[in-house]
């Protein structure tokens, strides 16, 4: 939604929330092998996320009507980086944006791969949630390791960790893992395995409140993001 202020439509959790649409490892030629938005980039799907270099927070926030922030905050929150991820030379509009949702009364949850977001926000009010993504790549994955995984779930109260799980062997090795809060599948197929209906319901009855999200949506979602 280019002049919604950093406010983009998302199918899954109705609003989420950047400032770009071009996250630093994209800017750098390195996207994460299973992301979904350079996937669909690349692929010329028709519901391929707009190259955005940068639009300003507006204040969109406090326009927001009370049932809404009330529907938003039944999930957990506003998302914070769907389709890019935290940018330093965005820091005013994001501390702006989450100002403003304290303000107002609105949670924000982020999944973020970067530490240095960790730790410039994680004390601020309006952030209840922040997970931490991690993978099995060796390459094209994020550069999060799992010994700072663990150091800061350790540190952060609000962090947890969010693995995603590209086949049968991260999910049992994860799943495996009580460090890692929330196991992600199907994040992005492109070449990855494609977990069916049966799988997921198999992964939502082994590991339960830990697999997002097996309905889709964050609305009839019953694990919350770990918030339940």
């Amino acid at each position: 939604m280019v002049g919604e202020g950093g406010k983009h439509k998302n199918s899954k959790t109705k609003y989420s929330v950047d400032f770009t649409t071009l996250c630093t490892l994209t800017r750098q030629g390195k996207s994460c092998a299973y992301c979904y938005v350079a996937s669909a980039r690349r692929n010329g799907e028709y519901m391929a996320k707009t190259v955005i270099e940068y639009e300003p927070y507006n204040g969109f926030v406090k326009k927001m009507r009370p049932a809404v922030i009330k529907e938003l905050n039944r999930v957990g929150g506003i998302r914070l980086f769907s389709f890019s991820d935290y940018t330093p030379e965005h820091r005013k509009d994001i501390r702006a944006f989450l100002d403003d949702c304290l303000e107002e009364k609105l949670d924000v949850k982020a999944i973020t791969k970067s530490a240095e977001f960790i730790r410039i926000f994680q004390a601020h009010g309006a952030l209840k949630l922040i997970h931490l993504s991690i993978d099995n790549l060796a390459r094209g994955g994020s550069p999060i390791t799992f010994a700072l995984a663990k150091r800061y779930r350790k540190r952060y109260p609000k962090v947890l960790i969010r693995a995603v799980a590209l086949d049968d062997v991260d999910l049992e090795y994860f799943g495996g893992e009580d460090w890692v809060d929330i196991l992600t599948l199907n994040h992005c197929i492109n070449g990855f395995h494609l977990f069916s209906r049966r799988e997921l319901d198999q992964a939502y009855k082994k590991y339960p409140g830990r697999v997002c999200c097996k309905t889709g949506v964050c609305s009839t979602c019953r694990v919350k993001c770990g918030l339940q």
